[in-house]
């Protein structure tokens, strides 16, 4: 629980944590807008054929549904109490293929010297390792707010859910955090858990 909670620290120190509610962030969507000049009338259509700023070289549907690190995805249409119209994605993160590509990154004695753990070169073959990523599940969940008359839309709320051994974790990020959402238009794996992956294993 020390160890739990000592990473949980480390992680509000870098990342910090926001309401976790659309809400409470909606105001601050700032570089997170978004424009889309197709269909109108459909939300989902709207945010999947539409761009963010930071990046308009991709459409929001291709970056996100095409992320190597996500094993399924669903898209929703919401409506909240005062009419807001919410399209929200989620999607399981592939725990097993993060650590495996973290793995990857690092020399054989920095891993040992760091964590302590052998057999990160051929992760895929250690039974142990595997075995422990069994009980790590962790799910992405982006929500866009559609602009009332229909013509763009912005990111209100986005965060990570993990489940390590029956611990649920919740990272919920503020607008003016875009790391999440960089990573996943980079395909890169870098904070997609939330916490470093090998802490899911050790």
């Amino acid at each position: 629980m020390l160890k739990k909670m000592s990473v949980l620290l480390i992680f509000i120190m870098f990342f910090g944590l926001s309401p976790t509610s659309y809400l409470n962030s909606a105001n601050a969507a700032g570089s997170l807008s978004g424009f889309f000049n197709g269909l109108i009338g459909d939300p989902i259509s709207i945010v999947k054929g539409g761009t963010l700023s930071f990046d308009k070289s991709v459409r929001v549907g291709d970056a996100f549904e095409n992320y190597q690190f996500i094993t399924c995805f669903k898209w929703d249409s919401l409506e909240d109490v005062q009419k807001r119209k919410i399209v929200e994605f989620t999607a399981d993160i592939n725990v097993q293929k993060i650590v495996e590509d973290a793995a990857l990154d690092h020399k054989d004695n920095d891993i040992d010297m760091a964590y302590g753990i052998l057999g990160f070169k051929n992760f895929s073959k250690n039974k142990e390792l595997i075995s422990r990523l069994e009980n790590v599940q962790g799910k992405v969940l982006i929500q866009f707010l559609i602009n009332a008359d229909m013509d763009g839309f912005y990111i209100g709320y986005h965060a990570i859910e993990m489940n390590i051994n029956g611990e649920k974790l919740d990272f919920a990020f503020g607008n003016d955090n875009t790391n999440i959402i960089k990573s996943i238009y980079q395909n890169h794996r870098q904070n997609i858990t939330a916490l470093h992956p090998f802490t899911l294993i050790i």
